[in-house]
């Protein structure tokens, strides 16, 4: 399961129920409540689309995952690293709900590519964050450009275009600059001690579906496209944008 771009069968019904329920004591304890501006943009859970997010929470793959709920059944990438957890024991759990392994360093991804766009040739959707790791600072990351090749590469196997969902998950407060100066099993590991001073809910922003055939050729330019929408999304962007646009 651990192995980067491996596709197990589709998620059952079963696995995703349990999942989710894990999901919903994690966000309500972690997290706290969960607010959903744009639901309507959603696609129906039977067409394939992907979602892409910021990553600035190691909670937000379960906080997609209730937004989404059983009936869609996504698979998500998730970092090599994080299935290890509890000697592989997050593997065996996620991996029946649809867990695709990455590697996050410079070398991998090949594999993983390849996942990502069988599994949105074949009619599933597919939840990826671009920025690889969670930021648990609460600033940006660098986007990776596996997002805007696998809706591409996916939509021509397909022969239709595929949705891609833009979305922005805003958190009111983040550990400071110091989490940045440790890795990341250790950042999550405080911020999950420390969840009292950061249970400020959290704010799903989801944007209008990006179909693939509309984003420029260029794999960098499609990559820098797909970051703006998300961002634009965030509270800030939209609190300061002029009335009417």
């Amino acid at each position: 399961m651990c192995e980067p771009g491996h596709i197990g069968p589709a998620p059952s019904f079963r696995a995703v129920r349990w999942v989710l329920r894990l999901a919903r004591v994690l966000v309500f304890v972690q997290v706290g409540k969960i607010t959903v501006i744009g639901r309507e943009h959603l696609p129906p859970t039977d067409a394939p689309y992907l979602v892409v997010a910021n990553h600035t929470h190691y909670a937000d793959g379960p906080v997609i995952g209730l937004i989404l709920g059983v009936r869609a059944r996504p698979r998500y990438f998730i970092a090599r690293g994080a299935l290890r957890f509890g000697r592989g024991l997050a593997a065996l759990i996620l991996g029946p709900a649809g867990a695709i392994a990455v590697d996050l360093r410079p070398s991998g991804g090949r594999r993983e590519l390849a996942a990502g766009i069988r599994v949105l040739a074949g009619g599933e959707r597919l939840v990826l964050f671009p920025e690889g790791w969670a930021h648990m600072d609460g600033h940006r990351g660098t986007f990776k450009r596996g997002a805007a090749y696998i809706a591409m590469r996916a939509a021509e196997r397909r022969g239709r275009p595929i949705p891609i969902v833009p979305c922005y998950l805003h958190y009111p407060r983040h550990p400071g600059e110091w989490m940045t100066r440790i890795r990341p099993s250790l950042q999550y590991f405080l911020a999950a001690m420390g969840f009292w001073r950061y249970r400020r809910g959290v704010t799903a922003v989801i944007g209008p579906p990006i179909l693939s055939d509309t984003l420029p050729v260029a794999w960098d330019e499609a990559t820098a496209f797909l970051e703006i929408r998300i961002r634009t999304l965030s509270p800030a962007s939209r609190c300061a944008a002029p009335a009417g646009s």
